[in-house]
């Protein structure tokens, strides 16, 4: 084993293996969650956008579909980031080879998704405030 290989890995015990491996499985848990219900309201954003293009009366209109494929989106793609997430803590737990890296990869796959969630966040928050200024 050369000096580069051993600095690769990092030596978890059994305790440490299975916290990452369980960070891992609740991952990939929240990542069907929200990969679930993108799709669901992909699937409501191709109903409403149907509903107005045959000229339908529809509740909220065009917003309605625009903000549904908002928040499918936002759900797509945090879902997807926490997979990648997931499928890197199981590498990291369950190879020895790379832990630095693997590691490293998680970490900055759950900053993505933590700028996803402030960006989203973000945009909810302005569309509030210009939903409550348009009240008045």
């Amino acid at each position: 084993m050369t000096e580069e290989e051993a600095l690769a890995r990092i030596p978890f015990g059994p305790t440490e293996e299975q916290t990452i491996v369980g960070a891992a499985v609740w991952m990939r848990r929240m990542a069907a969650f929200q990969i679930w219900f993108g799709a669901w309201l992909a699937i409501m954003m191709v109903w409403a956008i149907g509903t107005l293009l045959t000229g339908s009366q529809l509740a909220g209109g065009i917003g309605f579909a625009l903000g549904t494929a908002t928040w499918a989106l936002y759900l797509l793609w945090g879902g997807y980031i926490l997979l990648l997430v997931a499928k890197h803590l199981d590498l990291v737990a369950k190879t020895d080879e790379a832990d630095q890296v693997f590691l490293a990869v998680s970490f900055d796959n759950l900053k993505q998704y933590f700028m996803l969630e402030a960006g989203f966040g973000v945009l909810a928050l302005l569309s509030s405030a210009l939903l409550f200024i348009r009240a008045f």
